[in-house]
């Protein structure tokens, strides 16, 4: 399990003027976390003029005060108090908790954050690279039963970092295969962290269309609960 000090340098931004890294927030007793919640990358920035980085670590490990912080943010730029995507990450987390019974580290590829993708594709390499390293680090550090990637980008990149530290995943995964029938077809893959621990791998469309409700998110639930 991370302690303070290494979350602190998960954290630490690369240069002047960069946003901190947001490695992972997890709303329930993380160490019940078996579940990792993978999306692309952070959407709200969070710089060193709005806070210390002590301030800003207490801040990722207090989920409430976070989801107020973002949503505060998000008013004050003229945006809804919440986006489609994390009303449907809200919505899922809850249902995983009371139907599974186990908690989620919502965590991402790409750890540092920008409003969107176009603006994380302007950012240098070596923010880039730190943000998938992180993300890896988390990985082998926590050792989650199963990841679930949302979104085609997410498969994407996760296939790169795959590549990359030579993790030797079960089955190929055809990236040109449609996001729903991967989502149909999961666990498409599983690895090993050592001969001890394994992780599947599941895949589904990105949360945005979740919901409420997440009536169309119900097979892919029903496929979780028979395979985790």
């Amino acid at each position: 399990m991370l302690d303070k000090v290494c979350f602190k340098e998960l954290c630490r931004p690369i240069g002047v003027g960069k946003a901190y890294f947001r490695p992972f927030i997890c709303k329930g007793d993380i160490s019940n976390a078996k579940i990792f919640l993978v999306g692309i990358n952070p959407a709200t920035p969070i710089y060193p003029n709005q806070m210390s980085i002590e301030e800003y670590v207490e801040l990722l490990g207090n989920y409430q005060k976070f989801i107020e912080f973002y949503s505060n943010s998000r008013i004050q730029n003229d945006k809804s108090e919440i986006s489609r995507t994390r009303q449907g990450i809200n919505s899922f987390v809850n249902w995983v908790s009371s139907e599974i019974g186990m908690e989620v580290v919502e965590t991402d590829i790409i750890t540092y954050p920008t409003p969107s993708v176009k603006e994380l594709k302007k950012e240098p390499k070596e923010v880039i690279s730190k943000g998938k390293d992180n993300f890896y680090y988390i990985l082998n550090e926590m050792k989650p039963e199963a990841i679930i990637l949302y979104g085609k980008k997410t498969v994407k990149y996760f296939l790169e970092i795959a590549e990359d530290k030579n993790l030797s995943l079960q089955t190929k995964i055809d990236i040109d295969d449609p996001i729903d029938q991967l989502e149909r077809t999961s666990p498409i893959t599983t690895f090993n962290y050592n001969e001890n621990n394994n992780c599947k791998v599941f895949v589904c469309r990105h949360f945005m269309y979740y919901g409420n409700t997440g009536d169309s998110f119900r097979e892919f639930r029903n496929t979780l609960l028979k395979h985790i």
